[in-house]
């Protein structure tokens, strides 16, 4: 003990504690993992840091009614029974809600309350490519063991078109906008 204070394990005599060699060293591995840390947040690619959050279908896009239009883009597959009734632009409105949530560290989870189904789904997603110029971009999501590819296609920062990774088989692509 010296002036009250217990010697610690790093044998410090005093408090000048800089010109001890185990503390420099201590300090530079704390100063190194703390570097690699910040610096691990920002290595993410650019696509997926612009794709990163919480993306919500377009109120225009009205998925039932996409779905009850017919024709090549209809895909009765996908179960989607809900009440449609005209719009004030003629289009068919619902009250279905789907989100999509890309989170930084990998993870995704996907809602969606439409007509009979109201689903929830995590998993995982990665980027695979993506081309600056054309601001288009392609991901791998993993939901329930499956591995899809989607490709995205940025209309502007906050908006976004692909298909969503959580309903098997459909074909068309869907507007999503960023949610606050």
């Amino acid at each position: 003990m010296i002036g009250g204070l217990p010697r610690s394990r790093f044998g410090l005599k005093n408090m000048n504690t800089i010109r001890n060699p185990k503390c420099v060293r201590l300090w530079c591995w704390l100063v190194l993992l703390a570097m690699v840390g910040a610096a691990g947040v920002g290595c993410q690619p650019e696509g997926g840091r612009k794709l990163s959050g919480k993306w919500r279908l377009d109120a225009k896009q009205s998925l039932a009614g996409r779905m009850g239009q017919g024709g090549a883009n209809s895909n009765d597959a996908a179960g989607i029974d809900a009440p449609k009734t005209g719009g004030a632009d003629g289009e068919f409105q619902t009250d279905s809600e789907v989100t999509l949530t890309f989170r930084s560290n990998g993870e995704l989870e996907t809602v969606t309350h439409t007509g009979t189904i109201d689903s929830t789904k995590s998993g995982t997603w990665r980027l695979v490519s993506f081309d600056a110029e054309k601001t288009t971009a392609v991901v791998a999501c993993t939901l329930n063991g499956q591995v899809t590819e989607h490709a995205i296609e940025w209309l502007d920062k906050d908006s976004i078109k692909m298909t969503p990774p959580n309903m098997a088989g459909l074909t068309m692509k869907l507007i999503f906008r960023r949610a606050n």
